[in-house]
């Protein structure tokens, strides 16, 4: 679906539309300018125009805000953490009803929805904001997008303020996405290997058509995150749809039809992304445009892209299977894989995104291995928010043995470091009754030891236990060079170094 094909209603790009697409949603609408100067000084900064735009009174009133960013911040995406200076300092103020807010770049390239839900601590007062995020490009959305969209839309029986906050719970919940994907691979893996034991042509065991099927659609899932990045172009610029583009480019081709797509998807997977140039400059079945975008593509180590014996059994795909990816899936449009927004970034605990993100790779092996090699092989998902809290608590026993220091100091900024930002003397602070310069030397000696923890998984399985630790870390030692008053920091060097020298992980099912 392009910009020119969106829905009625669903247009995203200046606040009147926002404000017609709420209408059109059932809901009340008026806008009205919301005074902003009692939130801290840094939410202020990155504030152009806040507005209350629909407003249910109740015993926990519910409220829509649409937020235009400052259009003097040059940035290209909304970042997690302008949410949260924002919209933490709010809840503290505003700690009644609920909420949903509509966050806009400067000239709307960018809208984001955010549905904060309270993640209570054993039924006591005290909370965290889990931020339920749907990221749109107003120019395309997705079938996920739409979905969550129509979730939300109130009839006449929906305008009270419990009505909606139960239609918006349900509407952002992630695990529905999961769900929906999962159920949407398994129907497409099985199809595949249903072609592929057809082909008499082929000797080929269960497991190896298995093997294979899983392959391409792993292949092909990893292509949907990278492209995001924007690695992978077309016409000498990066494109974020590039399969879709390459699926495009082969229908336009004579020969459209008889099964090639498969020929091209092998030279771009074992010849394009090893660099293998003088193969794809031979390759007598690619078009001269194709042949020259492959020959600028990265080189992706990591042995996903190696040939390997599954490459060399004989299978060939053909184009049906490609038309429910791309095109239409089980009779509807868009195809399965175009129906999702894969995210690059990742979610955490209290970030959540309405997406696909990389953690689901590891979802869906886990729910695909059979329930009697699940127990023989010890092979379980684990939610991220239970491998946040280990990581953590394991980190507070390392912590305490290494520098000594006493736990209840340690705990404030293992588990909620980003909270010492906020109000850094207000008696949260990490080792409170210091004094500044013993505070600094003992955060010293925590990042001394954290950059000296070795972290080992002997039984990694898709990695989601050391990807938690890798957060855990980098959030705790970027807070402590912010305490620190370090002015450089990269963030990307930082993460490569923890991968390299603290993280170690095998796994019997290698």
């Amino acid at each position: 679906m392009d910009g020119n094909a969106l829905p009625f209603g669903y247009n995203f790009s200046s606040q009147e539309t926002i404000l017609d697409f709420l209408r059109e949603q059932g809901y009340r609408v008026e806008s009205t300018p919301w005074d902003i100067s009692d939130l801290p000084e840094r939410a202020q900064e990155l504030i152009g125009a806040m507005n209350l735009i629909s407003y249910y009174d109740g015993v926990a009133p519910f409220q829509v805000f649409l937020i235009e960013l400052d259009v003097s911040r040059r940035v290209k995406r909304i970042r997690r953490t302008d949410l949260r200076i924002i919209l933490e300092p709010f809840y503290r103020r505003y700690p009644q009803g609920e909420y949903l807010f509509i966050f806009a770049l400067p000239g709307y390239s960018s809208v984001a929805l955010v549905s904060p839900k309270r993640i209570r601590h054993n039924e006591g007062p005290s909370y965290k904001l889990q931020f339920r995020i749907l990221n749109l490009d107003p120019q395309h959305l997705y079938h996920t997008d739409l979905w969550v969209l129509e979730q939300i839309r109130l009839g006449p029986e929906d305008q009270t303020a419990e009505a909606i906050w139960q239609k918006h719970l349900a509407a952002f919940d992630v695990e529905r996405v999961t769900r929906h994907f999962y159920e949407g691979y398994k129907a497409v893996l099985a199809d595949l290997k249903g072609e592929l034991a057809a082909q008499r042509r082929v000797s080929a065991t269960p497991a190896q058509i298995h093997a294979f099927a899983q392959q391409l659609l792993n292949r092909l899932m990893f292509l949907y995150f990278v492209q995001k990045k924007g690695w992978l172009r077309w016409n000498g610029g990066p494109d974020p749809r590039y399969l879709r583009t390459l699926w495009e480019r082969y229908r336009d081709e004579e020969r459209s039809g008889d099964g090639s797509f498969y020929g091209w998807l092998q030279a771009l997977f074992l010849d394009a992304f090893n660099k293998h140039r003088a193969a794809i400059a031979a390759n007598p079945a690619l078009p001269d445009d194709v042949r020259a975008s492959f020959q600028g593509m990265p080189f992706l180590n990591g042995g996903l892209f190696e040939r390997n014996e599954l490459d060399d059994l004989g299978f060939s795909v053909p184009d049906e299977f490609f038309v429910q990816l791309f095109d239409r899936f089980q009779g509807e449009e868009p195809g399965f894989l175009e129906r999702y927004n894969f995210t690059v970034d990742e979610s955490t605990p209290l970030d959540v995104e309405v997406a696909v993100d990389p953690e689901m790779l590891g979802k869906v092996y886990e729910s695909l291995v059979a329930e009697e090699e699940r127990h023989a092989a010890g092979i379980f998902y684990t939610p991220r928010e239970e491998i946040d809290y280990m990581c953590r608590l394991s980190l507070i026993e390392y912590l305490h043995e290494r520098t000594g220091l006493p736990k209840d100091d340690l705990i404030p900024l293992v588990i909620e470091p980003r909270r010492l930002l906020e109000t850094p003397e207000d008696g949260i602070v990490p080792l409170d009754g210091f004094s500044k310069t013993r505070r600094r030397e003992a955060l010293r000696a925590i990042e001394k030891a954290l950059r000296r923890v070795r972290v080992v998984d002997p039984a990694v399985g898709s990695g989601s236990f050391l990807v938690g630790m890798m957060k855990a870390l980098v959030e705790i030692q970027q807070v402590i060079a912010q305490k620190l008053e370090r002015k450089r920091f990269n963030e990307f060097d930082l993460k490569r170094r923890i991968i390299m020298e603290n993280l170690y992980g095998v796994d019997v099912k290698d």
